[in-house]
């Protein structure tokens, strides 16, 4: 089976009281930002850029005690994958702005109740459940 990985990032407002999401034009359905890391990149590197194209936000405090794994499969035109997707907390007051508008419809903050909601995905759901003790313990 081959193998990807990724970066993505949970985006929070200074206030740390809610969350950037963004509405896939895949699917159309709400994630955390990421994307693959292209050669020769760190994932610092890759998370910079990710968040930059997919959100506009350029200017953000990364929380460098804060890292997870997310390990899905999912099925292709060549065949089944499995991705890992390293997760990061990043700080920031941008509001952000669709700077990629065939991959992502919709930018939205939430409070974080409202964000498990309308997130798709139940390891995105308990992601965001991680997080939260992680900055309430801080």
């Amino acid at each position: 089976m081959k193998q990807t990985v990724r970066v993505g990032a949970v985006i929070l407002n200074k206030e740390k009281n809610k969350v950037l999401l963004e509405l896939q034009s895949r699917g159309n359905y709400w994630v955390f930002p990421k994307g693959g890391i292209d050669p020769g990149e760190t994932e610092l590197q890759t998370l910079k850029r990710e968040v930059r194209e997919e959100t506009g936000i350029k200017v953000f405090l990364l929380d460098s005690k804060f890292k997870d794994e997310i390990s899905y499969k999912f099925n292709t035109e060549h065949g089944w994958m499995e991705a890992a997707v390293y997760y990061f907390i990043i700080y920031t007051d941008q509001k952000g702005y669709i700077s990629r508008p065939k991959e992502v419809l919709e930018l939205k903050w939430c409070k974080f109740d409202e964000a498990q909601k309308i997130l798709k995905f139940k390891n995105q759901q308990k992601l965001l459940n991680r997080v939260i003790k992680y900055i309430n313990e801080e």
